[in-house]
């Protein structure tokens, strides 16, 4: 696996009235994909598949969005980080080979997102972080956690690789 940003990719903004959305576009072509957020934060390529991650710019309440695209934008996993009354600020993206973000955004924590090679196990409900969600689906592409900054490590569970 190698890690590279994704320049050629970009959103589109459309805002419904329940939560902002953006339409996915690559080389300035629409894709007709929509997902949650409305600022691109990064877009990142691993092994075939792209890493979007975005944030909604709502003040007070940010959410972070993370999807894993395969080769064709065909979803393949998400998650979100963030709590109602949470104040989220993305930066400090780094990459880390081979398959690893780390980057900041709430909690006063250094949040990462590891790529795995193949699907993984998960038990719906109990095998995430505090902050994060996703949907009840029993297998997951990526993994999300966080290191407090100064203190205590949290993470997610046997399947980390530090």
């Amino acid at each position: 696996m190698g890690l590279r940003l994704a320049t050629e990719i970009s959103i589109r903004a459309q805002w419904s009235a329940q939560e902002p959305l953006a339409e996915v576009v690559v080389d300035s072509v629409p894709t007709h994909l929509r997902v949650s957020g409305s600022v691109l934060e990064a877009a990142v390529h691993c092994d075939g598949m792209t890493l979007l991650l975005l944030t909604d710019d709502v003040p007070y309440e940010d959410m972070l969005s993370i999807y894993l695209l395969g080769p064709q934008l065909q979803l393949l996993d998400s998650a979100r980080i963030g709590a109602a009354y949470a104040t989220g600020n993305f930066s400090g993206l780094t990459l880390v080979e081979p398959n690893r973000l780390r980057f900041r955004f709430i909690d006063d924590a250094e949040w990462w997102v590891e790529i795995l090679p193949a699907p993984s196990f998960r038990l719906p409900l109990v095998s995430e972080v505090k902050g994060v969600t996703r949907s009840h689906m029993f297998s997951r592409h990526f993994l999300v956690g966080a290191d407090r900054i100064g203190g205590r490590t949290r993470n997610n569970g046997p399947h980390l690789t530090e």
